[in-house]
């Protein structure tokens, strides 16, 4: 008979395992939520995922075995609305997971950390209508995102100061209650914001205050995380853009078939206006061009957000996606409505012709996230 004690037992699984990271899971964040890319029924959609999740833990190992003395990452995906940034974040937690049964090993403690602008933001439009139950939506949607930068940038700190307390003292109790310090830990951090280029600068300065802080300086890095683009003619933008119009359209869809979000399919005429400035925002950007990116951050990696062979956007749908960014306005100013109508009357042609089984897909797909997501309490590590 085995005498050893089933926490000892499930420690001694996991430093000879090399394909169970939900036990580390368990152990560390004390949560019983798997999520993974194997867990998808769609075969398309369980292949993208699985490249998205292996390109993270290779960009991990990489930047880890270049320089040992790496203390903390933070990923900052840069974007629009509806790209899925959420998601690459729930993605980026399970590589790390793996990372450390498949390769750091048990001496090492990895710590992830997600803070959220969206969940920030509902928290004070909620709060914001509450005490205002009269205001127009449109004008309180603008209203709260300043305050809401503000509280965001809060959290992003304090979970900062949390992982370097952890950092310090973090121990483990063993079957023999003998208290096991590991040799390193490492810090993942994800921003899960649109982390558009006006607010680089901004946000490169603020971490950088941080790392000194925590003593970290250079054993901090930063990630910028970029989404793949697709071919297209960009003479056609009145500037030199970032984004293309297919993945423009793919996050205006993904959007119309979310229910529960600050931007969801219940306000279609303010997600295409904010969407649209959004765009704007990635003028005189070209992520073909790493120059201006890296000198704000210590990376930049390239993560396909959209699986553009999925897509059969029309030529109209297109044409009408580049005639709106070029009528929109800088300094994220709102387009017309005029503008935004066309839009969204193309965009529900769009998608009543052409993407009914797409439709069903993302049913399924939102569905599937919502059960692995919710099969357990709130996780205490994660900042909301």
């Amino acid at each position: 008979m085995n005498t050893t004690e089933p926490h000892q037992q499930l420690m001694n699984h996991i430093q000879n395992s090399q394909s169970y990271p939900e036990d580390i899971y368990r152990i560390e964040k004390r949560d019983h939520r798997f999520f993974s890319s194997e867990s998808f029924s769609s075969p398309a959609k369980r292949k993208h995922l699985q490249d998205i999740e292996s390109t993270l833990m290779s960009f991990i190992e990489k930047v880890m075995s270049e320089d040992e003395t790496i203390r903390r990452l933070v990923f900052l995906p840069a974007g629009i609305p509806g790209m899925g940034k959420t998601t690459i974040g729930r993605f980026l937690e399970q590589a790390s997971l793996k990372l450390k049964v498949q390769t750091l090993g048990s001496n090492v403690k990895v710590q992830f950390k997600r803070v959220s602008f969206d969940h920030v933001f509902t928290d004070l439009q909620q709060k914001y209508f509450q005490e205002h139950p009269d205001v127009d939506f449109q004008a309180a949607f603008d209203i709260i995102r300043g305050q809401a930068e503000e509280v965001f940038n809060q959290q992003i700190r304090e979970a900062c100061v949390q992982s370097q307390d952890e950092m310090a003292s973090y121990t483990l109790i063993s079957a023999g209650e003998q208290s096991q310090n590991y040799e390193k830990v490492l810090d993942i951090l994800y921003v899960d914001k649109n982390n558009t280029p006006d607010k680089w600068e901004v946000m490169s300065s603020f971490l950088t205050e941080i790392s000194h802080e925590n003593q970290l300086q250079a054993r901090q890095k930063t990630i910028l995380i970029v989404p793949t683009q697709t071919d297209f003619d960009y003479s056609l933008c009145k500037k030199v853009n970032a984004i293309c119009p297919q993945f423009v359209y793919e996050c205006l869809f993904r959007i119309f078939n979310r229910k529960n979000h600050c931007l969801s399919s219940s306000i279609k005429p303010k997600a295409v206006e904010v969407v649209l400035k959004f765009v704007k925002l990635y003028d005189n950007i070209d992520f073909k061009d790493q120059t201006v990116p890296l000198s704000y951050f210590d990376h930049f990696l390239k993560i396909e957000f959209v699986h553009y062979n999925e897509q059969t956007t029309s030529k109209d749908m297109i044409r009408v996606l580049v005639e709106a960014y070029n009528e929109t306005p800088e300094n994220f100013v709102p387009p017309s409505d005029e503008t935004i109508n066309k839009v969204l009357n193309q965009l529900e042609k769009e998608i009543a012709d052409k993407e009914g089984h797409r439709v069903q897909e993302m049913e399924y797909f939102n569905q599937e996230i919502k059960t692995m997501t919710n099969s357990s309490a709130k996780d205490d590590e994660y900042f909301h």
